[in-house]
């Protein structure tokens, strides 16, 4: 759905309720190619860590990021159901506070609304009928609901407790306007119908004799070729021979069967070119996710490279430190190696001038009698 279009969309619930609460529009239009987590997070209902948390479960599970967001409780379902209609620029309605307009709701049956998780709430202003649906990428019940009802669905988003409830709380069978016959009157090559003709009275007289019909002559029999043997075919043998398609029904010569039969015919056409056009739209919208995804897968293989590339720095680096390290080890035990050397040769050191030092008390003990006999002699 294109900008204008959703804009119009908008415009039209709120002309269709101008004083129902319950409708949230978006608050951005631009948003058809971002991720949901990140509409997640932009919406404040979620950060980056949890966001990122789901990311890696929805890697090692078949579920995607925001529905491991809703299992683990992060988002509830409403808040999921906002994200989908901004992603979307769509409105989102709460069903528990919209007035629900039975006219539209009865335009389809009540197993149509089930299996789509659709339905009818409201008229446009132009006509068009507004459908809540749980999930707005469903173009095929959004293309169904357009040929049952025969007019033009603009979708909104709900969540889907609050449709299945408000369909549970319906009839079996809604009631659904029958469809209007066709006028045969102003259609081409219409036959008016026969007006009836009173029943005759039985006559009370003595019915004739019928004369003999003519008869024609009957045709001379042509014999039938006889029927060739059918050869076993080797190559299809022990397969399953795929049965004859069944022969088409003869038209009838009914205009009203015709007829019927014609209208049939272009509602399936319609239908498969509204199908035709969900299916592109859906190409369209995986070739983006392709292209982002092409992307993503560069960006990482880029970011893989750098890291490799850093990682196999930091190991020369480590490399080298661890180099530098034993080399400063044998630094240090050549140094505490000369230390104990000088600690030795200090100690024979002091050793020796400790005997010194006791030879030098006990010269000066043997020599200071010579001198005191010196010193008397000289006087």
């Amino acid at each position: 759905m294109s900008e204008v279009a959703t804009s119009d969309a908008r415009v039209d619930v709120a002309v269709a309720a101008p004083h129902a609460p319950g409708i949230t529009p978006p608050s951005r239009l631009d948003r058809q190619g971002v991720f949901l987590t990140d509409i997640i997070v932009d919406l404040g209902f979620a950060d980056q860590g949890a966001v990122r948390e789901a990311v890696e479960a929805a890697r090692q599970s078949a579920k995607t990021p925001e529905r491991c967001l809703l299992d683990n409780g992060v988002i509830d379902e409403r808040q999921l159901s906002l994200a989908l209609a901004e992603r979307n620029g769509l409105d989102h309605v709460d069903l528990d506070l919209f007035d629900v307009e039975p006219e539209a709701v009865g335009l389809i049956d009540k197993s149509t609304a089930a299996r789509y998780t659709a339905l009818p709430i409201a008229f446009a202003s132009d006509g068009a009928l507004i459908v809540a649906l749980e999930d707005p990428y469903d173009m095929l019940g959004i293309s169904d609901i357009e040929v049952i009802a025969k007019s033009e669905v603009r979708p909104v988003v709900a969540t889907g407790t609050q449709i299945q409830g408000l369909i549970e709380r319906l009839p079996e069978c809604l009631p659904v306007p029958p469809p209007q016959p066709p006028d045969e009157s102003s259609a081409p090559g219409s036959l008016p119908e026969p007006e009836p003709q009173p029943e005759p009275e039985p006559e009370t007289e003595v019915a004739e004799e019928p004369e003999p019909e003519e008869t024609e002559p009957a045709p001379v029999p042509v014999p039938e070729p006889a029927p060739q043997p059918e050869l076993p075919n080797p190559a299809a043998a022990g397969r399953p021979q795929p049965e004859p398609a069944p022969e088409p029904a003869p038209l009838s010569d009914d205009p009203g069967e015709l007829l019927a039969t014609l209208v049939a015919l272009q509602d399936r056409t319609r239908h498969a070119i509204a199908l035709a056009e969900a299916t592109e739209h859906r190409i369209d919208e995986l070739e983006d996710v392709d292209a982002r995804a092409r992307e993503a897968a560069a960006t990482l293989a880029d970011e893989r490279a750098q890291f490799e590339q850093e990682r196999r720095q930091g190991a020369e680096r480590e490399q080298d430190l661890r180099h530098e390290l034993a080399a400063a080890r044998d630094r240090i035990a050549a140094l505490e190696q000369s230390l104990a050397e000088v600690r030795a040769a200090a100690e024979l050191a002091r050793t020796a001038t400790e005997k010194l030092a006791a030879l030098s008390s006990t010269a000066d003990a043997d020599l200071t009698p010579t001198r005191h006999q010196a010193e008397k002699g000289g006087s």
